[in-house]
């Protein structure tokens, strides 16, 4: 038998013998209002209560979610960041910048930004083939990587907020 079982007989019987004698007319006194005192419940039938405080962020912030997904914040590009998802540079200093990565298939990437100017990915860590096509859709655009460029793929976004290959220079 588990705990709620065996709680619920023994209060079934308490209840029975409890409720079976009446108070007679002749009694000592008047009868007595039941006890105020908090009833004690055990601690396999309670529940925990809920934090009242959410959790205090940190300064940077790269967790894998799942092994598709990837979140990235950071206030600096000084802050370590791993994974296959990296910010390269921000749009406004100072101001908190975030990337979430989503592996959406064998040969997709989704990729979501906030105050972010360029990105690095790293195709073999994001488990994508780095000499087959691969699309990547970042902020809603689409672009197609080609394995010509490497393993590792960057991208920059313009003033007017298109994102394109980076061109690296020489």
């Amino acid at each position: 038998m588990n705990r709620r079982a065996i709680y619920t007989s023994c209060g079934c019987v308490v209840l029975a013998v409890a409720g079976c004698r009446e108070p007679s007319a002749t009694s000592r006194g008047p009868v007595s209002q039941p006890d105020a005192r908090p009833v004690h419940k055990p601690a396999s039938l309670t529940t925990a209560p809920a934090p009242t405080t959410a959790p205090t962020p940190t300064t940077h912030q790269t967790t894998v979610t799942t092994p598709g997904r990837i979140v990235v914040r950071v206030r600096d590009l000084s802050e370590p960041q791993w994974g296959w998802l990296v910010i390269e540079e921000m749009v406004e200093s100072g101001t908190p910048a975030s990337a979430i990565g989503v592996v959406a298939g064998p040969r997709k990437l989704v990729v979501t930004t906030n105050n972010v100017q360029g990105i690095r990915i790293d195709l073999p860590k994001a488990g994508m083939p780095s000499d087959r096509r691969v699309v990547l859709r970042i902020d809603d655009q689409g672009i197609e990587i080609t394995g010509r460029r490497g393993p590792i793929a960057r991208f920059e976004r313009s003033r007017q907020g298109a994102w394109s290959a980076r061109h690296e220079k020489n």
